[in-house]
């Protein structure tokens, strides 16, 4: 498997998509335990990222 950097917006879709085909009947405790973190975690990184910039 060829590594390379992927951007912020890919690696959380990759992470996403994980999270959800992983155990998709209980989309609402891998919202509340996964993905709800996940997009508050996004939403910081790309808040940072445009600051620093």
């Amino acid at each position: 498997m060829e590594k390379r950097n992927l951007t912020l917006d890919e690696a959380y879709q990759l992470a996403r998509e994980d999270i959800i085909t992983r155990d998709p009947a209980s989309l609402t405790t891998a919202y509340s335990e996964h993905l709800g973190p996940l997009e508050r975690a996004f939403k910081f990184l790309k808040e940072k990222s445009a600051t620093t910039r």
